[in-house]
């Protein structure tokens, strides 16, 4: 009697499962099939237009800067660089390591402000930089 009741349980068992194969086999095909892949492409998307936008730099006639904040090697096909005024873009394998020698730039701006007018400059220095500046007013 007791090897009657184990097989039944077993047979139940096995009902069971069989039962539970088709609708398993569909949430499986859906999470698989569909949920994956559509997570796959939101965060594809997240990454290529939230965390790799395209960035602004603001630039001054002296400056020597490093363009690698947050470029993608997945997704970086171009570096698109526009500006104003000429300028001169280098892609180096590494980075650039610096001179011991100085090298001298001079700028001759001629400006005339109005009354309360201000006008700011930023520069971008490498560390160790002087800047002397001389001014004449009239």
């Amino acid at each position: 009697d007791l090897l009657v009741q184990r097989i039944r349980r077993q047979i139940s068992q096995t009902q069971q499962q069989t039962s539970f194969r088709g609708p398993l086999r569909v949430i499986r095909f859906c999470i698989l099939g569909i949920l994956l892949p559509c997570l796959i492409c939101v965060i594809v998307l997240y990454m290529r237009y939230r965390v790799y936008t395209e960035q602004m730099y603001p630039l001054a006639v002296s400056d020597m800067r490093i363009l690698d904040n947050r470029v993608s090697t997945t997704w970086c096909q171009r570096q698109l660089i526009k500006a104003n005024a000429t300028f001169n873009a280098f892609l180096l394998p590494k980075t650039p390591q610096l001179e011991p020698d100085t090298k001298h730039l001079t700028m001759v701006r001629h400006l005339i402000l109005e009354d309360d007018t201000k006008e700011y400059w930023g520069f971008y220095l490498l560390k160790g930089s002087t800047v002397t500046i001389s001014t004449c007013v009239r």
